[in-house]
Order: C-alpha cells, then structure tokens, then sequence
C-alpha cells in the first residue's frame, strides 16, 4: 500500500482515524507514505532510510528486506547506521561527556543542545559553541528552553531560539568586567558579525 492506515501514527506523532482498516485484511501489509517508520500488529510502515527532520528524532531509520523464496513473513529490518541524524541532548549531560563520547555523538549529526534559559549563567556559551565548532557535526545547535514550571506547551515543542549575537551578549555579561568594558566587546563583536554575514553573502 502507499495511504494512511487507521490507528497507525501520522509523522507528527497524531494517531490516524477514519482510514483503511487493517483488521480486514489478512496477511501482512506493508506501506509507505508516512515516513515515520512502525510496526504494529500485521501493519509495517517502512518509514524514510534516513533522518530528514527533527520529528525524526529517535525514529530508528533502515531498510526491509523482503525474501520471496521463503515464507511471507520472513522480513527483516537492517538499521541505517550510515546516515546522519537528528538528536537532542540537555547541556548539562552533554557536558559531563568524555571527549571520545562526544565526538561520538557529534560527528555527522544534527545536534541540539537543550539549555533551560535559567541555566544560560552557568555555563560559557563560547566554550559550548567551540566543541561544536571543533567537531565534524552537520550542524551544531543551542536550543534556549523556558523553565519548566513557566511551559504552557510540551517541553519538546517550546524551542526559543536565541541569535549568535545574543548568545555572545550574554557570554559577555558574564565577565568580570566593568559595564562599559562589556558594552564596547557588544559593540566589536557586532562589528565581527555583521563582517562575516557580508562575506557569506558575497560567497
């Protein structure tokens, strides 16, 4: 089949209604269409081979091989280990990786680092982003989060991006400076910023 399947799930995690049934159908049924990959009772979604989305997260990606000299359920599912994934962590277990541990989980991933917008003052963001800059991520990324206790939302979904700039700002604010010491390195890493935004433009 290739369509929606009643009480499997849609990609966004939403259960499927008023779709095809397939408790009437006997046998095994095998669909696409959904990428999300998932298996429940007779029904296998083979889902996407890889990762294309942060809704992917935790989603393990493969192929199916389907054997024809043997019986119709002898199907087997190989991981996909090559490809890229999404995946997100809380800065503080992030942290408490050794080095070898987390070049792991970087490497040729999409990677978010959680952080509790609380937690912004205990931790140096320069020092943060330089692991990732390091690495051999796809993409490194800081997600800034509301505190619990103030989500109206699921944690997950209640992203509130901070800009390079404001990360900086607030990296800056952490110094044992004067203020106007902290203004003026604002001011010159505004300068830097807006010098390398141009270059990526030109290129």
């Amino acid at each position: 089949m290739h369509t929606d399947i009643s009480s499997m799930s849609l990609d966004n995690g939403m259960t499927i209604v008023g779709a095809v049934d397939s408790e009437i159908y006997k046998g095994r049924i095998i669909s696409g269409h959904i990428h999300k990959r998932q298996e429940m009772r007779n029904v296998i979604y083979v889902g996407s081979p890889y990762h294309l989305r942060r809704s992917d997260i935790g989603n393990v990606k493969g192929i199916y091989t389907l054997d024809f000299t043997k019986d119709e359920h002898n199907i087997t599912f190989k991981e996909n280990n090559f490809s890229p994934i999404f995946h997100k962590i809380k800065v503080g277990d992030f942290m408490k990786m050794g080095i070898e541990e987390r070049n792991k989980f970087l490497n040729n991933n999409y990677n978010d680092i959680i952080i509790d917008e609380k937690e912004l003052r205990q931790y140096k963001m320069s020092n943060i982003y330089e692991i990732g800059n390091m690495s051999t991520a796809k993409r490194f990324q800081i997600e800034v989060v509301k505190s619990k206790h103030e989500l109206t939302i699921d944690d997950d979904k209640d992203y509130k991006e901070l800009s390079v700039q404001e990360l900086i700002n607030d990296s800056i604010e952490q110094l044992d400076v004067d203020d106007a010491t902290k203004e003026r390195l604002k001011e010159i890493s505004n300068v830097y910023l807006k010098a390398a935004e141009a270059e990526q433009l030109e290129n």
